[in-house]
């Protein structure tokens, strides 16, 4: 066979035939007449050459393969490597000899291939210098497809790159040597938040294969008071994995995040577990544990209530009505009833009525009834809301058509209480909803629809009862029920909107949905017999496949194809289409009764991407399909789309286009948009370009140079896209280049950047982004460039040099020279060094930048010092100098980034005290002398005690940095607080004592304090004070019974400052076990006080607030 011959059997055929036509002759062909037909294909046109492509990845002819894999057209070479992913043999050493110098985007589609086919030997082999050449973040994604000596060798060092999906996906694939680094790694101390971000997740990688050892590592590398993202994501696995996993959340450090941990795949395993662990964990919750009560089988809900509840006094809590809503049926109504003898609640009336409807409905009615002709329309239409509430509850037929029927009263009323009334109704059960409701419903539809004064919201509430109704009138047979729903809809909308019957089979056995269809079925044809097809739009919809074999509905949508109406006719034309076995008879069907029809989105999507054979039909008369009119262009196509076109296809669309973007009426937009999809045609796009890479009007010129980058041949459009570095189109050519770049071999890229970074004329914009290029695609000898545009570079485009060099280049020696002049040279070299994060640098690198953002410190600039100072703590691990400079900004008082400085050394002492605790103690005491000398401004117009105003700051920041942290670490409060010996810093010392205070040693830490503000009331009071919020915090984890000796010893101690303690704890703790017995007592015994403070303080203190 002939390649001519080939062409002609295949030119009238949509893509699908097309190629199966190939392959099918392809294996027919012997030997020798098929190397004859690749050799004719291999020197013909890129369409000819690809098609070669085809026909040997079905043969699997690996010289062909390997021959197009050197193809100067990027798609061709692309497709041969596709082949090769495919399965085509090509061996080891021609993809080796490939990947020399190849430009950025084949080496990425290379490497893909590579690790798709698991050519693991391929792989080890470059890994090394891949690594060298392209950086470790490029190695690391080789990293997966080497064997497990390399993953083992290379681990250490490509750790930080490896992302977490990477990390899980490498601890699958390759579980030992993650295993054996995640051990040798495990964290001891502070370092382990990059633990938990890295190799956690690839622990959780290795659950498939070695379950128990991955789950007991989790558990040894766990931090106490935390549970990372890594262990949250499969928590629900490693329960079942280790039942006894569950117990780690009832440590009390993790309390704050009891809410967030208790994901649905946690939530509904949590059933297996004893009462005694699962109240243990609602203790932990409390007051809200509805999390943990709401995916337990009612059954075991008021076993678990209670026991979380047994220490606390519930005669005076009030529950809220989250929690009231899952609780067992019995024990809602007791709460509901004892709540309502609260006088909190009884005397609010909208709280008494939202607590009635939690009431039985009989008894709730009673009791709400008599409201309904309170003069307030708030409170009417509180009333009707709970009776509807109520009845809802007890899922009651009976019940809820009392509700209904009574409610219907409400339709002369005003439209705020209707809406009460109707949302009520909307948010009951769909289940609940049957035929017996529609003499109701009808008649609050009819009386909303007829006022005046009905707003949106009641509308669309009833909307969507209406079509809850449809849904489940149909799923039910309550034909009633949908009748009233499409009637209701039809009213509500108006001939307007839409139907969504989105459920109405979900959960039905396959065939199951026939028997809906049939309720349906009278409904279609009525609404079809009318022209009228939203319903079975929205039955197609929500039936999907399954409606595909429905004749009936498949006839109802052809008829809304030719239905004549503008806006049925698109989503009939995409429902009857959807059929994927039947697309391309159809659409055949369409375009030969009416070629106009190819308007229609989903008729030209078909024909574009499916029937392909139509096109010339199609693209012949461009009138008719109105695509390319200048009212409504609508011409775009698919990438994908475009390759299964034949090039005198490619042409004609071309031609069409390019007459649009001519097109002086279109709007400059739609012409902009014209010349840019010129671009993406393959073969004719490029040709189609150039009269408008000159034309006068800019919007297009700088369309046409967007273009470029996105023809067959981008690596031949940049020498023309960088030609205009010098002219007013530099913004967008340059931009448009950083693509075609990355279709140009490494090696040519400097010489051809260069001129642009050296040369006279050029833009500060195309020098920025000629450096960026250099740096980002690391092209051999880039650092050597950049340092010869340095001498004469604008300041801009030297911190794109330095941004680049920092960012891509380390690993060139001539890069730290850059780096090191750029320190010195401006301020914007000098920011742009400090943007680097540490962890994503190489740790053998990381000591020595932190060195050079260190030195951006000693800069004159407040901004350069102040950028640099807030980098520091991300350098604090590499770098001893970090903690000693920013303490000698905080100490030196006239130092203006004292407040950066604080916070940087304050992260630095948070995430680990061993790299500037003594730092932060040596800057506290000289502030602190500074302060005791009376020489230091005082009360001065322009400064007042500025040694006492850092040190409040630095209390109140460290405070802020160690909350949340476990206790130990907040031993590094009662360090700080010792330095601060000066009476006049006694408040500031107080409070950072208290908020170092351990729950457990508050009986042998509060008498400290008690000793300490003798004779200081002000004092006292405000350490009270303190010690009150910080109980208060939600996230302090502490029991009533935990403190109660340690308040009745402090009550009894005639003290001031005992006394004051005393009431804060008595305070909180009081409010939390609901005021128990033993509380009032207490809080009695101190209106007793022989302080007068103390019982001012505690009379202040209610159990109850009177309304």
């Amino acid at each position: 066979m002939r390649a001519k011959d080939l062409l002609r059997a295949i030119d009238n055929l949509p893509y699908g035939e097309r190629q199966r036509r190939v392959i099918a002759d392809a294996r027919a062909l012997s030997a020798t007449d098929l190397q004859s037909l690749l050799g004719e294909l291999a020197t013909g046109t890129p369409f000819e050459r690809t098609l070669g492509l085809t026909v040997a990845e079905a043969t699997r002819d690996v010289a062909y393969v390997t021959r197009l894999l050197n193809d100067p057209i990027p798609t061709v070479q692309s497709r041969a490597l596709a082949a090769v992913g495919n399965g085509v043999p090509v061996s080891d050493d021609d993809l080796r000899i490939l990947y020399d110098d190849a430009p950025a985007t084949l080496r990425g589609q290379l490497l893909q291939v590579v690790r798709k086919t698991g050519r693991t030997l391929l792989a080890t082999r470059l890994i090394d210098e891949h690594r060298e050449r392209w950086g470790d973040q490029a190695a690391a994604s080789l990293l997966i497809a080497t064997d497990d000596e390399t993953v083992e060798r290379l681990l250490p060092d490509l750790a930080y790159c490896l992302s977490s999906g990477e990390w899980r996906r490498l601890g699958a694939k390759r579980p030992k040597p993650v295993y054996d680094y995640a051990l040798r790694t495990l964290p001891t101390g502070p370092d382990r938040d990059e633990w938990w971000q890295g190799p956690a997740f690839g622990i959780t990688g290795l659950l498939d294969h070695d379950p128990q050892r991955a789950t007991n590592l989790l558990i040894r590398a766990l931090p106490d008071d935390q549970l990372p993202t890594a262990i949250i994501g499969v928590l629900g696995r490693l329960i079942d994995i280790d039942p006894l996993f569950v117990e780690l959340l009832l440590e009390p450090e993790r309390a704050p995040i009891l809410h967030r941990v208790l994901t649905p795949a946690v939530r509904r395993r949590l059933n297996r577990y004893a009462d005694d662990d699962l109240i243990a964990l609602g203790e932990l919750m409390w007051p809200d544990p509805t999390n943990l009560l709401e995916d337990l089988p009612p059954s075991r809900r008021a076993a678990i209530f209670t026991g979380i509840t047994k220490s606390v006094d519930l005669s005076q809590v009030v529950l809220p009505v989250w929690l009231l809503d899952v609780l067992p049926q019995q024990l809602r109504f007791e709460q509901a009833r004892r709540m309502l003898t609260l006088r909190a609640v009884a005397d609010s009336d909208s709280q008494r009525r939202e607590t009635a409807g939690f009431l039985p409905y009989d008894e709730a009615f009673a009791l709400l009834e008599p409201d309904i002709n309170r003069p307030d329309a708030n409170d009417r239409a509180d009333v009707y809301r709970a009776v509807i509430y109520a009845a809802g509850r007890s899922r009651q037929a009976a019940a809820i058509e009392s509700a209904l029927a009574w409610s219907t009263r409400v339709r002369n009323d005003r439209d705020s209480v209707r809406q009460s009334v109707v949302q009520a109704i909307n948010e009951l059960p769909p289940s609940t909803l049957t035929d017996q409701l529609t003499g109701s419903l009808q008649t609050l539809l009819t009386s909303a629809l007829e006022a005046r004064d009905t707003g949106w919201s009641t509308r669309d509430a009833l909307g969507d009862i209406a079509l809850t109704a449809i849904t489940q009138g149909a799923a039910r047979s309550q034909l009633a029920l949908l009748e009233w729903g499409l009637q209701a809809h039809a009213r509500i909308t108006e001939n307007q909107g839409t139907f969504m019957l989105y459920g109405v089979i979900d959960g039905l056995p396959r065939g199951q949905e026939l028997a809906v269809y049939d309720v349906l079925r009278k409904y279609i044809d009525d609404a079809v017999a009318r022209n009228e097809f939203r319903l079975p739009f929205a039955v197609a919809r929500a039936f999907d496949d399954r409606g595909w074999t429905i004749e009936h509905l498949q006839d109802a949508l052809e008829k809304g194809v030719w239905s004549n109406q503008e806006y049925t006719v698109g989503e009939a034309c995409e429902l009857w289409l959807w059929r994927r076995d039947t697309r391309a008879e159809r659409v055949e069907q369409i375009i030969n009764r009416d070629l106009g029809m190819a308007q229609w989105l989903h008729v030209w999507g078909a024909v574009t991407e499916l029937r392909t054979d139509l096109l010339d039909v199609v693209l012949a008369e461009p009138q008719r399909i109105h695509r390319f009119d200048r009212d409504h262009p609508n011409w775009e196509v698919p990438d994908r789309a475009f390759r299964a076109w034949l090039p005198r296809q490619h042409a004609r669309y071309a031609e069409l286009v390019a007459e649009a973007a001519g097109d002086e009426r279109m709007p400059e937009s739609a012409r902009a948009a014209a010349v840019a999809t010129l671009g993406c045609i393959p073969e004719a796009g490029r040709a189609a370009l150039e009269p408008f890479l000159q034309h006068d009007n800019v919007l297009l010129q700088e369309a046409a140079l967007s273009a470029l980058a996105w023809t067959d041949s981008p690596q031949e459009a940049l020498p023309t896209l960088l030609s205009h570095a010098n002219d007013d189109r530099a913004r967008v050519a340059l931009y448009a280049a950083s693509r075609a770049a990355r279709f140009v071999r490494p090696s040519i890229l400097p010489g051809l950047l260069h001129p642009i970074l050296v040369g006279d004329g050029a833009k500060v914009t195309a020098r920025k982004e000629a450096a960026r290029l250099l740096g980002s695609l690391r092209a051999p000898g880039a650092s050597a460039v950049l340092a010869d545009a340095w001498a004469e570079a604008h300041r801009d485009v030297r911190a794109a040099i330095t941004s680049a060099a920092s960012l891509y280049l380390l690993h060139e020696p001539a890069s730290w020279a850059l780096l090191q002049e750029a320190v010195h040279d401006s301020e914007a070299t000098a920011i742009a060094l400090t943007h680097r994060p540490a962890y994503g640098l190489a740790t053998k690198y990381r000591a020595r930048y932190a060195e050079l953002v260190v030195a951006v410190t000693n800069r004159p600039e407040t901004e350069a010092v102040r950028s640099a100072l807030l980098a520091l703590p991300r350098w604090a691990p590499w770098s001893p100098s970090v903690a000693p400079v920013c303490a000698g900004f905080i100490s030196d008082l006239n130092s203006k980034v004292w407040s950066e400085a604080t916070t940087s050394l304050i992260a630095v002492v948070a995430a680990d005290p061993s790299l500037g605790l003594d730092e932060l103690q040596a800057a506290v005491r000289l502030l602190v002398r500074a302060e005791n000398d009376p020489g230091l401004p005082n009360a001065l117009p322009h400064r007042d005690h500025p040694a006492r105003q850092r040190l409040t700051a630095l209390g109140a920041r460290l405070i802020r940095a160690l909350h949340g942290k476990p206790v130990e670490v907040r031993q590094t409060l009662k360090v700080i607080a010792a330095e601060l010996d000066s009476p006049e810093l006694l408040d500031l010392r107080l409070d950072l004592l208290v908020q170092g205070i351990a729950w457990d040693q508050l009986a042998t830490e509060l008498p400290d304090l008690v000793e300490a503000v003798a004779g200081r009331p002000i004092v006292a009071y405000n350490t009270a004070t303190r010690l009150g919020s910080r109980l208060n915090r939600y996230d302090v984890q502490w029991t009533p019974d935990q403190l109660e000796s340690t308040a009745r010893a402090l009550a009894q101690s005639p003290e001031l400052m005992a006394g004051l303690l005393a009431w804060a704890i008595i305070a909180e703790a009081g409010r939390r076990s609901g005021w128990a017995q033993g509380w009032r007592e207490l809080l009695v015994a101190l209106r007793n006080h022989p302080q007068a403070d103390v019982r001012q303080a505690a009379l202040e203190t209610v159990t109850a607030n009177e309304s």
